[in-house]
């Protein structure tokens, strides 16, 4: 889970307290901490509505706060002024190169049609009904049935190979092997001297 920024509020009046709420109660990355107006009692009362720890009346005196890392301004004469550089966002360049790139899904909507493919692993299953192809459900959507079949066709994944596996030391057992792909997420550990806690876990896509 990715770190909350914390976050100081200049300028409580309408804009500036919707914000506030914003940041306290539905922007999960932002942890509010301070906020700051000229009128006392504007700020007491919206720190302590919101959950704030500190509330100031000088900006500058929250500006100083160390334990803040992102100031948002609501006051028309404070946006000309220069911010400090420690609350400036300076990306490393690859997270530049990421946001871009979130940046071009999102306006094109690569991932609309747009797939990963994933490798392909093949392993030996006790029933292979559950891996050859079914027939598409009469009841289902149509339009959306014609489309995923259009991104993702059927696969055969039942190809004819067996595969003699030997379980609990008893007679080897001829077992159809099955092609998919997918992720693997969970591996036998060659170390572990406890068979049957040996297991292989997948995702498949297919």
């Amino acid at each position: 889970m990715s770190k909350k920024v914390n976050v100081g509020v200049v300028g409580l009046g309408r804009l500036g307290s919707l914000y506030t709420n914003y940041c306290a109660n539905r922007l999960a990355k932002a942890n509010l901490i301070a906020v700051s107006d000229v009128q006392e009692e504007v700020a007491k009362q919206v720190a302590e509505e919101y959950g704030a720890k500190r509330y100031y009346t000088d900006y500058q005196e929250m500006l100083a706060d160390d334990e803040i890392e992102a100031i948002a301004t609501f006051v028309l004469g404070l946006v000309a002024e220069p911010p400090a550089a420690r609350y400036v966002y300076s990306p490393d360049q690859r997270t530049k190169d990421r946001n871009a790139g979130e940046v071009l899904l999102k306006k094109y909507n690569c991932v609309g049609c747009h797939v990963i493919d994933m490798p392909e692993m093949e392993f030996a299953v006790s029933d292979v009904s559950q891996f050859l192809p079914s027939e598409p459900d009469e009841k289902g959507h149509a339009e959306g049935l014609e489309a995923l079949f259009r991104i993702r066709p059927p696969v055969q994944a039942y190809f004819g190979k067996s595969h003699s596996v030997v379980v609990d030391d008893e007679d080897p057992e001829i077992l159809p092997v099955v092609r998919v792909r997918g992720l693997s997420t969970v591996r036998p550990d060659p170390d572990d001297p406890d068979d049957e806690e040996q297991m292989h876990a997948l995702l498949a896509w297919e």
